[in-house]
């Protein structure tokens, strides 16, 4: 075999290994990490990745921020999955975060061809300057409050100015810095413009920022920033669909959805340093199934191969996770029938009935069940599952009934036709919908109260009172002829009668009820 086809062979042999497990190209990052353009086109980007992640929680003068080093470990955790070598730094004071900064910019940040990110969780403060413009800092552990001890805060907190210097101190191509804290969102003077597909400006050096909100906005300890920051780097982020996430997309990712997620408390600021040297370029992450070019640094001459067998390696990849997802379903479909389709251990009525007081008597001392007026002991053992799809299954009865039921309540009648197009738009895909019996709907009443019903906290709690599809005798010691129907008052705890119209000399309201649907799953 000639040295050619045997440097080929090694070469689509690393590929796969890169392949099967992302995390190995870490071994070759001192040959360089490269990304494939639109058109096609291998572009070298960047020697290594490396972060600077620091966290501030156990503060002397400040309220704690307990949630801000975790923050700080899950970014760090997902940037070390991206390929960036770590070094993690938690409640610094300010010598340390000093000096942390001032290696960052004069030992990490001195290599050209590097990517790095910097990303800050902690106490931010801003303050108004004589022009009018606000000034913003980032607070280390033994830093005083500014209202208290102005001259020790400004000796020991870190000023955007201070950040900015660092910036251009860096000597690496491409700088990422993002704060998660409360200060002014104008970091220093910025540039922004849309997100654009890789190409040969992409490597040109850039100074970027993302802060998580505005001056005059407080960012809580429970960061919505940090998720939203994992959420795109793991893809969401990827807007141009091109299979890399660049810093213009992350910060468009992360004011989007920070305003979303936080109800409009936050609004995240993101740009470019405006510096004609230092605002062409744009940050590149790699995901995890882009890091295959990043494992070698082919010769000119197999690159064209090398994009060839990516390519169709990531086809596959794609293939294989189809099928993954489709099995997974077919799992969750078996696993949700062995739940809820087991037989019943007890068997209710399902017809409907005309009853006397006395049935119902007999029925809720047959199944032991609870009514406040008959049977305050009562304890019928249900065993309910949520099935995620607004229905609830019981497998002790056999039953699965409507989570929640009628918006409002009905007359018999109408609870009837309510029924009726549950089945015609087959509601969670059954069309065998029906009134449950008085002794279905008198299984559900429970001892305890929750949310101000006796019954279970799965059902929604809209639902207070509901029909049953028995009647009563109208010759029960009232006035004969005057129609009445069984139904269970969750909400008092008992089972009784409900008059049915008409009903002269009284308001409809009293003979309308909800509907709470069940369904026999054998």
């Amino acid at each position: 075999m000639c040295a050619r086809q045997v440097l080929r062979n090694f070469l689509i042999t690393l590929l796969l290994i890169a392949f099967l497990n992302p995390a190995s190209y870490l071994f070759a990052a001192s040959r360089g990490i490269q990304v494939v353009s639109k058109e096609g086109q291998p572009l070298y980007l960047y020697k290594d990745y490396q972060a600077v992640v620091i966290g501030v929680s156990d503060y002397e003068h400040w309220p704690k921020l307990p949630n801000a080093v975790k923050d700080a470990a899950r970014v760090a955790a997902k940037l070390k999955t991206m390929g960036f070598a770590i070094k993690l730094v938690t409640d610094p004071d300010s010598v340390q975060l000093r000096e942390t900064l001032a290696n960052l910019a004069l030992t990490l940040g001195t290599e050209r061809e590097r990517a790095i990110v910097l990303y800050f969780a902690g106490h931010g403060e801003t303050t108004k300057l004589i022009d009018g413009t606000d000034l913003g800092y980032i607070v280390p552990t033994d830093c005083p409050r500014q209202d208290i001890d102005p001259v020790g805060f400004d000796r020991k907190a870190v000023s955007m100015r201070e950040i900015e210097m660092l910036a251009l101190k860096v000597k690496s191509k491409h700088m990422l810095m993002l704060f998660d804290s409360c200060f002014s969102g104008s970091l220093f003077s910025l540039s922004r413009a849309a997100p654009a597909s890789i190409s040969e400006m992409s490597a040109r050096p850039v100074r970027q920022f993302v802060a998580s909100g505005d001056s005059d906005e407080t960012v809580p300890d429970q960061s919505v920033f940090a998720e939203c920051l994992i959420q795109g780097l793991d893809g969401y982020a990827d807007f141009n669909r091109d299979k890399y996430i660049t810093g213009s997309e992350l910060g468009m990712y992360l004011q989007t959805n920070v305003i979303n997620y936080s109800n409009g408390a936050q609004h995240p600021q993101y740009g470019k340093i405006r510096n004609p040297r230092l605002d062409k370029g744009d940050f590149i992450f790699l995901p995890e199934d882009s890091k295959v070019l990043a494992a070698i640094s082919p010769s000119e001459d197999s690159r064209e191969q090398l994009v060839y067998e990516y390519k169709r390696l990531s086809e596959q990849r794609e293939r294989l996770e189809a099928e993954k997802q489709l099995l997974e379903k077919e799992r969750q479909k078996l696993a949700y029938m062995s739940q809820t389709e087991t037989s019943a251990k007890i068997s209710l009525r399902k017809e409907s009935k005309t009853l006397l007081d006395v049935h119902v008597k007999e029925m809720i001392k047959r199944y032991n069940f609870f009514d406040c007026n008959m049977n305050i002991d009562g304890d019928f053992k249900n065993d309910l599952v949520d099935n995620g799809d607004g229905t609830v299954t019981d497998r002790a009865t056999g039953l699965m009934w409507q989570q929640g039921g009628s918006p409002y309540v009905k007359a018999l009648e109408r609870a009837t036709f309510y029924v009726q197009e549950l089945n015609k738009s087959k509601f969670a895909g059954y069309s065998d919908w029906r009134l449950p019996t008085i002794d279905e709907l008198a299984s559900l009443l429970q001892k305890d109260k929750a949310h101000g019903l006796h019954l279970n906290p799965l059902f929604d709690k809209r639902q207070t009172s509901c029909w049953s599809s028995d009647k009563s005798d109208p010759y029960l010691g009232y006035i004969p002829k005057l129609p009445r129907a069984w139904h269970v008052s969750f909400r008092e705890g008992i089972i009784e009668t409900t008059l049915l119209p008409p009903v002269y000399g009284r308001i409809e309201a009293v003979t309308e009820r909800y509907v709470k649907a069940v369904r026999s799953t054998k």
